[in-house]
């Protein structure tokens, strides 16, 4: 059973609502909180729906959706060329090399090349020139990898100061976490809390947390994301930057470091307002 389950079922037992755990691995249960009965998988939730879930899980359509309220670095697509024939439609650039021509014409170096759709920092490559670039687009759009994705993205290079997860729920900031690198070891993931020896760092301070939570609130609203995950970047100037936004997030390492009160309440939150959807 991981982490966000553990957490849930702790929350059931707080407000005493029923609960069915469906896999023997205790990360499938069914919760009652009336009459309506409500899944939780892993750490996805029924609180978004599936197309605010597809919405954040690409990072292209995060940026299309959101970069009008929220600022975030400039992010441009591209598909792989040899990509499947019914998608060949969509392809611009008839070879690996007219891609990075184009990345060389359109951004400045260092940037940042990653997957569309992936997770704890997997492909994700900082670039710092045109051979470089040349070398991690094939190795994103190597279809024999695991990590294969026929979308490539390119994003402006933000030079960051520190890193937050921001986690919100109805328009309101739950709870913030630096991940914090300050006794870390580089190991060339660029997440920060894969490094070896970072931290998930409570946010106390509420000017931060009055910050974070007013750069995050109109974006959600507008595209009506009722819970997420945000990864916020914080510049050398203090200006805040979205990074890409998680509608499942986890948080084994936030519960390893800050212990669990925060995401109980988080569940309890849920639960609560899933109690209310049902009687009007």
């Amino acid at each position: 059973m991981n982490s966000n389950i553990q957490s849930l079922i702790q929350a059931c037992h707080s407000l005493n609502i029923r609960y069915e755990i469906l896999h023997s691995d205790g990360n499938l249960v069914l919760v009652h909180p009336g009459n309506m009965p409500a899944l939780f998988s892993n750490w996805t939730t029924p609180i978004n729906s599936q197309a605010v879930a597809r919405l954040c899980e690409d990072k292209e359509y995060t940026y299309v959706a959101l970069s009008k309220y929220m600022t975030m670095p400039r992010t441009i697509s591209f598909l792989d060329p040899q990509v499947a024939e019914q998608y060949q439609r969509y392809v611009r650039f008839n070879s690996t090399q007219a891609v990075v021509q184009e990345i060389a014409d359109t951004f400045s170096y260092p940037l940042v090349l990653k997957r569309n759709r992936g997770s704890h920092g997997s492909n994700v490559f900082l670039v710092n020139n045109k051979q470089e670039a040349a070398d991690k687009i094939e190795t994103i759009f190597d279809k024999q990898s695991k990590d294969y994705d026929y979308v490539a993205l390119v994003q402006e290079y933000i030079t960051i100061a520190n890193e937050y997860r921001a986690v919100m729920f109805n328009g309101s900031l739950v709870f913030a976490y630096l991940k914090s690198t300050s006794q870390a070891e580089y190991t060339g993931n660029l997440s920060p809390l894969h490094w070896s020896g970072a931290k998930a760092e409570q946010v106390a301070d509420p000017q931060m947390l009055s910050k974070i939570e007013q750069f995050a609130q109109l974006g959600l609203e507008k595209r009506g994301i009722r819970y997420a995950g945000i990864d916020i970047a914080e510049d050398a100037d203090g200006q805040l930057w979205c990074i890409e936004i998680n509608a499942s997030p986890g948080f084994d390492k936030y519960i390893r470091d800050c212990g669990d009160t925060d995401v109980v309440a988080l569940y309890l939150r849920m639960l609560q307002w899933l109690s209310e959807q049902e009687h009007g």
